[in-house]
């Protein structure tokens, strides 16, 4: 018989922790030299799509592959494998090769950082020049500066009273780095906490330590930016991007600094709405960046020209490998059975992930033995297949790459097929308050009548519910479904004082690879309530707004401190203490119900004699696939 693990003791930790710190960090790896450098990868993408959204006619803006507004990970993607070197970064492998491991790129080594984590500095490799026609220009630290000001300074285009930074990403440094907030409210005309002491030295003044500050600074906005480069360009800098990676626009050397933006020339690389062709950038050398293999000659992204049959373009081997274009999934299913077929079929985790969210503050889930038993009594396999067929179950608080693999094999909840085990559940039940005669079925009024709100989106959603519902029925949690639209929905979920006993479903991404991405909105008592955060747990609410907000409970659990402890942890410490919190999370608090890490089906062509994916971006890695003739 399976027995329900107990909640985390100091011994069962220590082990947990002595196993994890017996990881190292895994050495790049590099080709095969027996696998063939060059030839053309063809890649599918939906560029119309993602151009429609970069683009706005009536406010006459432009801002398609423009790296400080790239926004799927499969853009981000294209600039870290091939067009744009930052300070740091990542080999482009999966985390089984050190993939999720943040490395130095411009960077020479590692930053050094302050005892107190608030100045990083960062010194620069020499020599590194850009692609054309800036290939006579060095990239120095303050190509960084430049960078992150733009990314940040006050939008242009909006009215001088509404002040709003000009990239999407801004947040992300301006709450971290000194003067950052300043600069980007036009009440200061630099970043102060900016500093380059010489050429190839970048000093970075923090507000507080945060040790995911380089994979912030790893993002496709804040990469190596040329003085000059972008100069006129608020609009439609993609079409002058000026490469650092080893890949540039094809036509780019034939773009002149000095003219005005209706004087260049047109890119013969570059086509909007059907293809952008990247070829090899003369200025880079293999030598200078061990994190790239940049196996292509040639990278040629492309429109489909049927996106309804983008399946029949990989099997002719009309095109090598897509980005994130949907597939069809009874067809893929089909291919997987068949021998010729098997071996080029992926089915890939992504970065965004789904789950059911407990009150912590509500009856009966402010019970921590319920929690758990509502953990194991449902069926997580028929609910992710009823709501994301395909989608790979997730096992813990986060999906494994974000924890450098340190839980890859841990499942607290673990069950036969992960059908749920009433057994397992009611054992879990027989420990609450809420079951007087611990019978492993709860007997309090509060489990009679369990209000839970299903947003109407889908029929899908409703079938997932029904299911929920009776998995709970054994051990005595009555679910009293109501489907309602996104207003009345969101507006329960995402209102500390809405109410709502628990959230069926709610999902998360990140923009960058790092857990804190991760923990600190979805777990810190900071982000109840606010727009940048989805604690609908209410973690770490103190009892003052818990009464403000007329809920029943006097405190709930909070991860704040453990939370604080890894935000200001770096490297595999980090990582350590990320997987730390959430064994935590997972067993002492329980939170929520783990479901699913929304997952992506890819075919590649014949071609294709090594496929590889980024762990940093959870997309193909196009640098490093491998094609024949």
């Amino acid at each position: 018989m399976m027995r329900a693990p107990a909640p985390i003791g100091v011994l069962a930790m220590f082990m947990v922790l002595a196993l994890i710190a017996c990881g190292s960090p895994v050495p790049t790896p590099s080709p095969s030299p027996f696998l063939p450098r060059g030839g053309v990868l063809r890649v599918g993408m939906n560029i119309q799509e993602y151009e429609s959204f970069q683009t706005d006619p009536d406010l006459g803006f432009d801002r398609s592959w423009d790296p400080a507004f790239a926004y799927s990970l499969s853009t981000f993607e294209i600039f870290r494998c091939c067009l744009v070197r930052n300070l740091m970064s990542y080999n482009g492998r999966e985390s089984s090769e050190g993939g999720a491991e943040l490395r130095p790129d411009i960077a020479r080594e590692y930053p050094d950082i302050s005892a107190d984590g608030l100045a990083w500095t960062f010194h620069l490799k020499e020599g590194l020049t850009y692609a054309p026609p800036f290939q006579e220009t060095e990239i120095l630290a303050a190509d960084f500066v430049r960078s992150i000001e733009r990314a940040v300074r006050p939008d242009p285009a909006r009215p001088q009273e509404d002040t709003f930074p000009f990239g999407p990403y801004a947040y992300y440094l301006t709450e971290l780095i000194a003067g950052a907030q300043e600069f980007a409210d036009g009440n200061a005309t630099r970043v102060s906490g900016l500093e380059t002491p010489d050429e190839h030295t970048l000093v970075i003044h923090m507000l507080r330590p945060a040790g995911d500050l380089g994979a912030r600074l790893a993002m496709p906005a804040f990469g190596a930016l040329p003085p000059g480069a972008a100069d006129g360009h608020d609009s439609g800098y993609g079409q002058y991007l000026v490469a650092s990676g080893p890949y540039m626009v094809e036509g780019a050397e034939r773009l002149s600094p000095s003219l005005p933006p209706d004087q260049q020339p047109t890119l013969s690389g570059y086509v909007p709405g059907q293809r952008l062709v990247l070829v090899r950038n003369p200025s880079w050398s293999p030598a200078t960046d061990s994190l790239r293999s940049a196996m292509s000659d040639r990278i040629e992204i492309l429109q489909p020209t049927d996106l309804e049959d983008v399946l029949g373009a990989l099997t002719s081997d009309a095109l090598d490998v897509t980005t994130e274009l949907d597939l069809d999934e009874a067809a893929v299913d089909l291919l997987r059975t068949d021998p010729q077929m098997s071996d080029r079929v992926f089915i890939r985790p992504g970065a965004q992930a789904d789950w059911i969210v407990f009150n912590l503050a509500e009856p009966p889930f402010d019970d921590l033995y319920v929690r758990r038993a509502v953990n194991f009594a449902l069926n997580k396999q028929r609910l992710v297949d009823a709501l994301r067929p395909g989608a790979l179950l997730l096992r813990h608080a986060i999906p494994d790459a974000f924890e450098n693999d340190l839980l890859r094999d841990y499942d607290p909840y673990r069950t036969e097929r992960d059908a749920g085990s009433v057994e397992l559940a009611q054992a879990e039940m027989r420990q609450s308050a809420y079951d007087a005669d611990h019978d492993g079925v709860c007997d309090a009024a509060v489990c009679a009548q369990v209000r839970v709100p299903i947003l109407d989106d889908s029929p899908e959603r409703w079938v997932a519910a029904q299911q929920m519902a009776s998995s709970l029925e054994p051990i005595g949690i009555h679910l009293m479904l109501a489907q309602v639209p996104w207003d009345d929905f969101s507006g329960q979920a995402f209102d500390p004082a809405g109410g709502i006993t628990m959230t069926f479903t709610i999902g998360w991404g990140s923009d960058y690879l790092n857990a804190s991405a991760w923990f600190g909105p979805l777990a810190s008592g900071a982000a109840i309530g606010e727009g940048w955060g989805g604690n609908l747990a209410l973690l770490g609410a103190t009892s003052e707004q818990l009464h403000e907000w007329g809920l029943p409970a006097d405190s709930v659990p909070t991860l704040d401190d453990k939370i604080a402890t890894c935000v200001a942890a770096t490297g595999q410490a980090q990582f350590e203490c990320w997987a730390q919190a959430d064994q935590i999370l997972m067993e002492r608090i329980a939170p929520w119900v783990p479901l699913d890490v929304r997952s992506t089906s890819f075919v590649t062509s014949s071609r294709v004699q090594e496929m590889v994916f980024d762990a940093s971006t959870t997309a193909p890695s196009l640098g490093e696939i491998v094609v024949g003739e």
